[in-house]
């Protein structure tokens, strides 16, 4: 079977469209068993892994003749959310444009300050447009990494405004900052390390 190294930024679906796969095909894949247990998350992995490709099978159709026959491909799309906050309170009902490669979404946020809408699946960046386009914010999509790598921990501290300067994966001291701001706000042991409980509670506030 071939394989596919993981670039910055890919996911599963992605990968999967490149190949004309559904991204369920090949994550459930035998060959990913040992990423999927390092990787829990398809839309999480990390530049330099590697996910198996399956080798494609052919599959007949039994036909009637003098018939018109219709095919129809899966078009895959992925959920995008994002929760916007301010001074620790949701931006609930607060009117948003968020554009996404060419694709355009208007609304507003829910109760819970949150954009719940379908992108596709191998959609890289965008752009949140809030108060009538006086406020503006890029969006990377599948940047963030998996909570066990030192660089997701960066990447959920700086976006919950604990601000580590780099996601570059080093314990540096700008980091051991923003995580003892952070332990110290929600009541953790202010140790400075990414410990367990750290990691856990990050997760669970931007998973």
């Amino acid at each position: 079977m071939p394989s596919h190294q993981v670039g910055r930024g890919e996911s599963v679906p992605s990968i999967a469209k490149q190949y004309g796969f559904l991204w369920e095909v090949i994550w459930d894949d035998p060959g990913n068993a040992a990423l999927r247990q390092k990787r829990p998350s398809p839309f999480q992995l990390v530049a330099g892994d590697t996910l198996v490709i399956p080798n494609k099978t052919l599959r007949e159709e039994e036909l009637a003749p003098n018939k018109t026959h219709r095919f129809v491909k899966k078009s895959q799309k992925i959920a995008f959310k994002l929760k916007l906050m301010q001074m620790g309170e949701a931006r609930a009902d607060e009117p948003y444009v968020l554009e996404i490669d060419d694709d355009i979404f208007e609304g507003k946020t829910d109760g819970e300050g949150q954009i719940d809408v379908l992108i596709p699946c191998d959609a890289r960046r965008g752009k949140l447009k809030l108060d009538e386009g006086r406020e503006e914010y890029p969006v990377r999509i599948g940047r963030l990494d998996p909570i066990s790598e030192l660089t997701g921990v960066q990447q959920r501290l700086s976006n919950l405004n604990f601000p580590c300067g780099t996601s570059d994966g080093k314990l540096s001291p700008r980091t051991q900052a923003a995580l003892r701001r952070f332990q110290q706000a929600h009541r953790l042991a202010v140790t400075g390390e990414a410990d367990d409980a750290t990691r856990a509670l990050l997760q669970s506030l931007h998973p």
